[in-house]
């Protein structure tokens, strides 16, 4: 079992959940127990979903970026995971019904089909540079949408996403040799190392800027922390060590 778990990752879950929980607390002012059934079905089924089919299409740049994962390692059969995976829609699907109502549950079902939209042909969306990472992105602070009032939770969900792209765009930079080998196109083909940086930063600055429309701009550390971190490994790390790697 521990393996099927593995397919997924413990920060998507708990990055879902947190922003479930957003959603759900920013609409409705308090936190009921109910919160806590919505966001372990959408961070514990519906994004397990997502990265459960992201395994099964990445297999081969797996084997060299990830080796050590569920699929590429043997651990669990391809069949498995397929099955592991029908599971999983099938309870999202009655999941989604059964939890939510008009916007939501549109925006519950919306993980479903841009999931398979990221990872599937004929579109697959992770395979276009510049998009996927503004797609994952924006994908995991969805959930805000999927628990609360999009009139309330609109600026929250901007800043969120602004953020966790900035993020995103370098930390994809990890699986760029396996994808190249598996002849996709790769952000770095057409946005150098150096760039590829100051878009981070300015996007968790913006985010930061954002968080001073919020009744609680304390939340802009977080962004802009980021922002000096990223700031530091480019003036002050060899980025010339790291471009030849990308």
């Amino acid at each position: 079992m521990l393996n099927y778990l593995k397919l997924y990752r413990i920060d998507v879950f708990i990055v879902t959940a947190i922003n479930g929980v957003c959603g759900y607390y920013f609409t409705e002012g308090e936190l009921r127990l109910e919160a806590i059934y919505f966001t372990l079905f959408i961070s514990g089924i519906l994004y397990n979903y997502v990265y459960v089919l992201n395994a099964l299409t990445d297999i081969t740049a797996d084997k060299i970026n990830k080796p050590d994962r569920p699929l590429p390692s043997g651990k669990i059969s391809y069949r498995e995971a397929i099955i592991y995976l029908a599971f999983l829609i099938i309870i999202s699907i009655i999941g989604i019904l059964v939890l939510f109502k008009g916007f939501n549950m549109s925006m519950a079902f919306l993980v479903l089909i841009i999931g398979g939209i990221y990872s599937v042909p004929p579109i697959e969306l992770k395979s276009i540079p510049i998009l996927a990472p503004f797609v994952t992105g924006w994908g995991v602070v969805h959930p805000i949408f999927i628990t609360g009032d999009i009139k309330i939770i609109l600026l929250p969900a901007i800043i969120l996403t602004f953020y966790a792209t900035g993020t995103t765009l370098l930390k994809d930079l990890s699986d760029i040799e396996g994808d190249k080998r598996e002849g996709r196109k790769v952000v770095t083909s057409f946005i150098s190392f150096k760039n590829l940086m100051k878009i981070s930063m300015l996007m968790t600055f913006v985010a930061a800027l954002l968080c001073l429309k919020l009744d609680n701009p304390i939340i802009g550390f977080a962004p802009l922390s980021t922002f000096f971190t990223t700031l530091y490994f480019y003036i002050f790390k060899n980025k010339e060590e790291i471009e030849k790697k990308v």
